[in-house]
């Protein structure tokens, strides 16, 4: 018994996006969303797209809260429409919430940027990945693992996110959001280019 309690646990904690609340998951994701803003704020770290950030000079707070919210948003409303096709009871609320709390994992790509003396490093990775492997392989390689995971749970979780919101789930589903994923991926990063580009002015 002790065993499938433990395996339950586990089932429980992998798909986490969707054994949580919609309510819950909303206001989870609110407060990971005001924390990180703040973390990165204190640490000049801004979101330069749907996954990562880089290094910045004083950029004020609300700025930074404004780039999360539009992360959020526009991964969310792609994902909502696809939802909406699949079942058209899908909650606004639920799926936006879902998919929030589906993000914070991608927090975690900020912690390497927190250590004195590596921001040099970690600003050379984010901007040029395979450049900055090449100049230092250990430091380079570990970044690489560290975002493969992060992606990887992300996209999971995100997944977990959609089929819980729409209940649906299946081949098509999963083709479907890998797809979306793309268009979602693209066009974050022409938003926050456009807006990186509004605040650099």
């Amino acid at each position: 018994m002790a065993v499938k309690r433990d395996r339950s646990w586990l089932v429980r904690l992998i798909d986490h996006p969707a054994n949580i609340g919609a309510r819950n998951a909303l206001l989870w994701g609110v407060a990971w969303l005001i924390v990180g803003s703040m973390v990165g704020w204190y640490f000049r770290l801004v979101p330069t797209s749907l996954v990562g950030y880089n290094v910045s000079g004083y950029v004020p707070l609300i700025w930074v809260v404004l780039f999360n919210l539009v992360i959020w948003i526009v991964s969310a409303v792609p994902l909502f429409t696809v939802a909406v096709i699949r079942n058209r009871k899908t909650g606004v609320e639920e799926l936006f919430g879902r998919v929030l709390y589906a993000h914070w994992p991608v927090n975690l790509l900020m912690v390497p940027a927190l250590f004195k003396g590596q921001r040099v490093a970690y600003a050379s990775f984010m901007a040029d990945p395979a450049q900055a492997i090449a100049g230092d392989p250990l430091y380079g390689w570990l970044m690489a693992v560290l975002c493969g995971v992060v992606v990887l749970w992300y996209l999971y979780w995100c997944y977990v996110a959609f089929g819980a919101a729409c209940k649906r789930s299946g081949v098509v589903s999963v083709l479907l959001y890998l797809v979306v994923m793309v268009v979602v991926w693209m066009l974050t990063d022409v938003v926050m280019a456009a807006m990186s580009g509004v605040v650099v002015g």
